[in-house]
């Protein structure tokens, strides 16, 4: 409905200034790949799995496990 496209639309505007203000941080990527897997965009998880590697964003131990898992494929088409 309406307002459920407002909030998704309201959540993905968070998230990109969110990734302004903190551009290497790691839990905004992480979040980005849980938007975009809950909304059903798999083309835009690969994209940011991309970039953290394009931009050698850091990643720390649980961020690398993250990584390493969502990376290996298990994003179902």
């Amino acid at each position: 409905n309406e307002q459920d496209r407002e909030q998704i639309e309201q959540q993905h505007t968070l998230l990109k200034r969110a990734k302004e203000l903190w551009p290497d941080d790691e839990r905004i990527y992480m979040l980005f790949v849980s938007y975009y897997r809950h909304t059903g965009q798999t083309e835009n998880v690969k994209k940011i799995l991309a970039e953290i590697t394009n931009k050698h964003i850091y990643l720390s131990h649980e961020g690398k496990a993250w990584y390493e898992f969502w990376n290996a494929g298990s994003v179902s088409e």
